[in-house]
């Protein structure tokens, strides 16, 4: 019963998705593949290839990214800081050997996994996206999987037993986990309120109603092109922000140290979280930050009548 069950959700999953999600599925296995093995991708068979250009290395983006190149959103896939995994030009500049610290710099592909760069010797296309695939022809797929899942329950006999259940079952296992999970992206929200999202870099402007600009960003333990919800200045009702982490990371809140009582109330309760300072204008930011998990939601009551800060969210510095 419970082999028909897979049988049935594999046909289903073949004919909706069709080449594309066969595509997919195989750069998930491929990725998941070499995670758990260490194993350096060399072909990047689980990123995304640049395209060759005259006089320069090929990159090999995060498989997430989509594409490698340097599109409008490449820094903000999925809602985090990913500039330097999807976005070409800046992973090249992340060459181990081309001036970026040893710390963040990046390797070649035959010695890690993507976000890499290539090797030089070879170019690397991305793969033919016409070539024939089981999404292509599902019906046989599916026909040919059936025979060897049957084949695989059958008892073992004293002759044996065929080769074709052993690479059939490996990959109906792991298409089952690999199903692609939908997240909503990670959010910022606050009732009454309107977010967008902006980069966090010295001078950049805080909000979205007024035109002063964060300063000391060195200060703040943030790291510069950090992701950042910009919301109005001191406008809000009653209430508490709530956050919603998509994928792990860190998320850090800020709110204003000086002038008038405009902080939330956080100064005490989130004191143990404080990891430095900013300033905006002439007055004064603390910043806090904790380290949350895939699907974690953080609530942050705001206890004063005004309140004077904001929110970003990237990945925990290495």
């Amino acid at each position: 019963m419970a082999g028909s069950r897979v049988a049935a959700w594999l046909f289903f999953a073949l004919a909706a998705k069709g080449a594309l999600g066969a595509r997919k599925v195989r750069t998930a296995i491929a990725r998941r593949s070499s995670q758990a093995s260490g194993l350096p991708d060399p072909k990047c068979h689980t990123g995304v290839v640049s395209l060759k250009v005259k006089g320069e290395a090929q990159v090999c983006c995060a498989g997430y990214c989509g594409e490698c190149t340097d599109y409008p959103t490449c820094g903000f896939v999925r809602g985090q800081n990913s500039t330097h995994a999807c976005c070409k030009t800046k992973v090249l500049e992340r060459k181990c050997g081309s001036g970026a610290p040893a710390n963040v710099c990046l390797k070649s592909c035959s010695e890690s996994l993507p976000p890499c760069i290539l090797d030089e010797q070879e170019t690397f296309k991305a793969p033919d996206k016409n070539i024939l695939t089981a999404g292509t022809n599902c019906t046989e797929a599916v026909k040919d999987w059936r025979q060897a899942a049957a084949a695989a329950m059958q008892p073992p006999s004293t002759t044996p037993a065929e080769t074709t259940t052993t690479t059939t079952t490996t990959t109906v296992t792991t298409t089952t986990t690999t199903t692609t999970i939908t997240t909503l992206p990670s959010s910022l929200t606050f009732p009454g309120a309107t977010f967008t999202l902006s980069t966090l870099t010295e001078g950049t402007t805080c909000w979205s109603d007024r035109s002063y600009v964060y300063t000391d960003i060195e200060s703040s333990g943030i790291p510069s092109g950090t992701s950042f919800w910009m919301g109005p200045h001191k406008s809000y009702g009653s209430g508490s922000f709530t956050f919603y982490a998509a994928g792990p990371g860190r998320f850090y809140f800020w709110s204003e140290s000086t002038g008038a009582l405009r902080n939330g109330g956080w100064a005490s309760t989130y004191s143990r979280y404080k990891v430095g300072t900013m300033k905006w204008d002439l007055e004064t930011e603390d910043v806090y930050a904790m380290d949350v998990t895939a699907g974690e939601t953080v609530t942050l009551p705001k206890s004063t009548s005004q309140f004077v800060g904001g929110f970003a969210f990237g990945p925990v510095p290495a």
